[in-house]
């Protein structure tokens, strides 16, 4: 049974329909845990507190948003055979038949199905020269910046994507179908005898015929021909044959290497020493190929497989499965502390012991990974969004690459590390995936199954969450740059926060209610750290808070007995050293129950009528003063249940279950269609919105969701990962 939860969220796409997106089959997640008790939404997720006191994150992941930095195993799809990365796409061939399937971001055709349409869900390759047939018989898939190729059992070699440099091997199109390499644009006869095809940056190549020989085609560097649509032999420096007996090819951003026998041979720019040779001078291109070499032993010999990134190159050593590399090594994705650039031994830890028993390599953008012959997956350099597949942000030695259960993972086949996330096939034939997911290349719409439970309140506030949990009521707090994936306990002066019973997080900043219901806050952006406890101007302690709400540098607290709003820190052109009692047209005002913060507005609800009191947006306006919010006919707006705030937009839930939204509508957050902004509250058009009854509604910085009481799902509009049109589309624009 699929049960529907939500939508990865981020600013990155836009989405101008409310979708429903389902969790994988096989959750573990009790029924009983989809009843929603709370949400909240920041920059590009959202959260929600489950029946079951656990704490469910959604969204893209990219800044350890969602308290992990792995992919969730992809239970749709298994039996995989090969997989490969791009920039911000995947592509698998799954099963014996071979089939080929892609999914990610699609803005040059890389997924082959002939749309532009991002899709989290694998589509299949579809032959643009055969009725648009599903692509079988795949052998190998390879994937470049922004395009893809593969090998098919039949001899038939296939590329599609971006073509801006002919690297899709199709001299028609600036992005491509899936088109048959040619041998030339002459004959338009197929290229045969083909072994390998690689692919890398904006480059094709291709090893070839009896004698091994190797072609390429796409962009072309240190040559008066930019780029080359039909494939063309590489020359080797000082000689007049061509490279041949080829039994690898990987290609880099602009530069490539390939295995003769057991040596290595680059081409292409060597502005960070990628090409590994003496013989250039650093910064030199060259067209044809020359040989690696050690600063001082001579040739680089005796390697089994080769593997390039973005700006480096790495090799497997028969002799004990050592690895050798070179190139750029700003994050130790040589993994080494050596800035030479010139090949050395990956080493295993500080003890600069050789890393051995390698038999699979793999690098990307910055990183590399390796497989060892007892199945053990390691990858090291730039770590940063989970891209090594834990918690490091950045290691110069290899580390384990850890599953959803922090267990390492193991693997007898590959893997694949693309631009800014990396797959990994499991000895279960399953498929793995870690690291950036902006565009749903990781397959997953990145449910998150935290480690926090037993939650009783929390807040999420751009890239972060902070969560009150446990019976000793501790403050964890994962997301944003400063403590990214893995979930961290909040600590005052050495000592872990206890008590609390709200939390609110603010730009470097973080307030809790302690507790004596008085607040304290922690302002990161001094160093040491500012403690402080929140003051009135008389200098007593602002007290009997029980809701605490953060935007920027502003904070509120709403009192429990009283109902009075109060505010303090940086707002607009305010500085509020000590809590501000916010007025209501002018006056002292009691009984507010509830309230938001948005860039430009603090909004309260009044009284049991629901009435909503907003500060207004114009220079002229008091920043201490909230009135109230007139509808379309000039009348206050009345009968809110509630107010919630993005970036730049409000909404609000009536009594009569509806929800009404104002303000920016830049990617139909506020859902209308037509309107750009609205300064009064537009109703948003939910179609059988009195049988759903709509139960929750939430505000992120470019988006909105709700819940309702039909069914277990999460609906959001606005700002999104991807527009994918089979999605169920639950607002009616244009009324």
């Amino acid at each position: 049974m699929l049960i529907s939860l939500a939508l990865g969220l981020t600013g990155c796409a836009e989405m101008k329909k409310i979708v429903t997106v389902l969790f994988h089959k096989n959750t573990s997640i009790s029924t009983r845990g989809f009843e929603f008790i709370d949400m909240a939404s920041g920059s590009g997720l959202t959260c929600s507190l489950m029946a079951d006191k656990s704490l469910r994150c959604l969204g893209s992941g990219v800044e350890g948003n969602l308290g992990r930095y792995f992919g969730i195993q992809n239970n749709v799809i298994e039996n995989i055979k090969q997989v490969a990365t791009g920039n911000g796409f995947t592509c698998l061939i799954i099963g014996d038949a071979g089939e080929l399937k892609c999914f990610g971001h699609n803005d040059h055709g890389q997924l082959g199905n002939n749309t532009n349409i991002n899709s989290t869900d694998p589509v299949p390759v579809l032959d643009a020269e055969n009725s648009n047939n599903p692509i079988v018989g795949a052998k190998q898939i390879t994937a470049g910046e922004q395009h893809a190729c593969a090998l098919l059992k039949n001899g038939r070699a296939i590329c599609w994507g971006d073509n801006s440099y002919g690297q899709a091997g199709n001299s028609y199109n600036k992005d491509s179908g899936v088109k048959t390499v040619l041998e030339n644009d002459k004959t338009k006869r197929p290229f045969s005898d083909i072994k390998q095809i690689a692919t890398g940056g904006n480059s094709s190549c291709i090893i070839a015929g009896q004698d091994e020989s190797l072609y390429c085609f796409g962009e072309r560097y240190g040559s008066k021909t930019k780029f080359n649509f039909v494939p063309e032999k590489l020359d080797i420096v000082g000689m007049i044959q061509t490279l041949s007996e080829v039994k690898q090819v990987s290609l880099g951003n602009g530069f490539g290497c390939a295995l003769s026998r057991t040596k290595v041979y680059c081409w292409g720019k060597n502005d960070h020493k990628q090409l590994g040779s003496t013989i250039n001078a650093s910064g030199s291109e060259k067209a044809v190929v020359v040989e690696v070499h050690f600063p001082i032993m001579g040739a680089l010999s005796k390697i089994e497989m080769i593997a390039t990134g973005e700006n480096h190159a790495c090799g497997i050593h028969r002799d004990e499965g050592t690895v050798f590399c070179w190139g750029e090594n700003d994050y130790g994705q040589l993994g080494t502390t050596s800035r030479h650039g010139q090949p050395e031994r990956v080493a295993v830890g500080a003890n600069n012991l050789s890393l051995k028993n390698v038999k699979y390599l793999a690098a990307g953008k910055d990183r590399t990974c390796t497989i060892t012959k007892s199945d053990e997956l390691y990858c090291f350099g730039n770590g940063i969004h989970g891209l090594l597949g834990n918690e490091k942000q950045l290691s110069t030695f290899p580390v384990h690459v850890l599953d959803p259960n922090l267990d390492p993972i193991t693997s007898s086949s590959s893997i694949s590390i693309g631009t800014d996330h990396a797959c990994v096939i499991g000895n279960n034939s399953k498929l793995y995936c870690f690291g950036l997911n902006q565009y749903g290349q990781l397959g997953s719409r990145m449910i998150a199954n935290t480690a926090i439970s037993d939650v009783s309140s929390f807040d999420t506030q751009g890239d972060k969450t902070c969560a009150i949990y446990s019976a000793e009521k501790k403050i964890a707090c994962f997301g944003d740059k400063t403590n990214s994936f893995t979930q961290i306990d909040l600590k005052v002066q050495g000592n872990t926060v206890q008590g609390a019973s709200g939390v609110s997080i603010g730009k470097n900043l973080i307030c809790f209610i302690n507790k004596d219901t008085k607040i304290e806050c922690i302002d990161y952006d001094t160093t040491p750290s500012n403690h402080y406890t929140v003051m009135k101007s008389n200098d007593t302690p602002l007290t009997d808070i029980w809701l605490i709400r953060s935007r920027n540098k502003l904070t509120c607290g709403l009192t429990r007995e009283k109902g009075e709003l109060w505010c303090w820190g940086s707002w607009k052109n305010n500085n509020w050293r000590t809590a501000k009692r916010i007025l209501a047209s002018g006056k002292e005002t009691q009984d507010f129950l509830q309230f938001s913060l948005s860039d430009q507005q603090i909004c309260a609800v009044y009284g049991t009528k629901g009435d909503i009191y907003c500060t207004g947006d114009n220079e002229k306006s008091r920043d201490d003063t909230i009135s109230p919010l007139l509808d379309a006919k000039g009348k206050p707006f009345t009968g809110a249940y509630n107010v919630v705030s993005g970036r730049n937009h409000s909404c609000t839930l009536d009594f009569q279950n509806r929800i009404f939204c104002w303000g920016s509508n830049q990617f139909s957050q506020i859902g209308s269609k037509t309107e750009s902004k609205s300064n009064y509250p537009i109703r948003v058009p939910i179609k059988d919105e009195a049988i759903r009854g709509i139960s929750h509604v939430t505000a992120g910085d470019d988006h909105t969701c709700y819940t309702t009481l039909t069914d277990t799902s999460l609906y959001c509009f606005g700002a999104s990962i991807t527009g994918e049109p089979h999605s169920t589309d639950h607002i009616e624009f244009g009324q």
